[in-house]
């Protein structure tokens, strides 16, 4: 039985007449969340795709980039005014964000959602993607990449802010599976907007496709390369689907059969030990900390 857990404490709190929400979802690569961004700009969010991915890591910038936390959290309050906002982070680069601007775990207008995807299907999606796909990665040399190529499939760092958040922010964050995401989006969106004391919207559920696409449709202006490479599938969507998973034997155990190079193989594995512990601590302390009510799907 799939599930998706509602931690709220706050759930019927009202915001302050001149502002909207603000949700800051915190994920993971490959885990449907660009899809999930695409879901809420349907529902009239003003969409900021990783704004602080840049100040992680300094290869990444485009020269429009944002050049401060400070000047994320301004830009966003200041959308705010207007409309909801919604904020995809990767939770690797969220990190140092958040010990930038740590008042953001005491604002009343600020809501957190976590979504999380099984590790096994998301590690060798970005493996794909990361590693043999892009043309900047040395796809021989994984063994000296090992360390940055954990950190940012970021499930330690999910697991992390999770924690604690459930103890230390003014509202318990929401956490939703991506495969309850993709099972059945109607109820992950009705728990959303509960979540987020909004109207449940049912045409949010489909829209279409972008074309002509430059990135500041989501406030991060970027080359058609680069975001087509990572979201092209999200781009041309028009609802979310279940994406590709990836083969396990007889007990349901990863094979890791998709990847060809053994030395590769044998890297990912450790990878995914790793970070399925930190998932299924996200899973046990989200099923047992502060919970208004479990909703089971079929």
């Amino acid at each position: 039985m799939l599930k998706i857990i509602f931690l709220c404490l706050g759930l019927f709190n009202f915001f302050t007449i001149n502002a909207h929400p603000i949700v800051i979802c915190i994920t993971n690569p490959r885990s449907l969340s660009t899809a999930f961004l695409r879901m809420m700009e349907s529902y009239g969010f003003s969409v900021f795709n990783e704004p602080s991915i840049g100040l992680f890591n300094e290869q990444w910038r485009d020269v429009v980039d944002f050049k401060s936390y400070q000047e994320i959290y301004n830009c966003i309050t200041q959308e705010s005014l207007t409309k909801p906002v919604f904020v995809k982070e990767m939770s690797f680069s969220f990190e140092l964000f958040l010990k930038s601007k740590p008042e953001l775990l005491q604002n009343q207008e600020i809501y957190f959602v976590f979504l999380v995807r099984n590790p096994h299907h998301s590690i060798i999606s970005f493996y794909r993607k990361y590693v043999l796909e892009d043309l900047k990665v040395d796809k021989d040399n994984l063994i000296n990449q090992e360390t940055t190529f954990s950190l940012l499939c970021g499930f330690v760092s999910t697991y992390r802010l999770f924690d604690m958040m459930l103890k230390s922010s003014i509202r318990k964050p929401l956490l939703i599976q991506a495969e309850d995401l993709y099972a059945n989006p109607e109820l992950a969106l009705r728990i959303f907007c509960d979540y987020v004391s909004i109207p449940f919207k049912k045409e949010a559920l489909s829209w279409k496709p972008l074309e002509n696409f430059t990135g500041s449709e989501w406030h991060k202006p970027s080359n058609y390369v680069t975001y087509h490479h990572w979201h092209s599938d999200a781009l041309e969507s028009s609802s979310i689907t279940k994406p590709r998973t990836y083969l396990t034997d007889q007990d349901g155990n990863p094979t890791f059969k998709e990847i060809i190079l053994n030395e590769h193989k044998t890297i990912l594995q450790s990878i995914y030990s790793e970070h399925k512990k930190a998932y299924d601590n996200i899973i046990s302390i989200g099923h047992g900390s502060l919970c208004l009510g479990h909703v089971a799907i079929k």
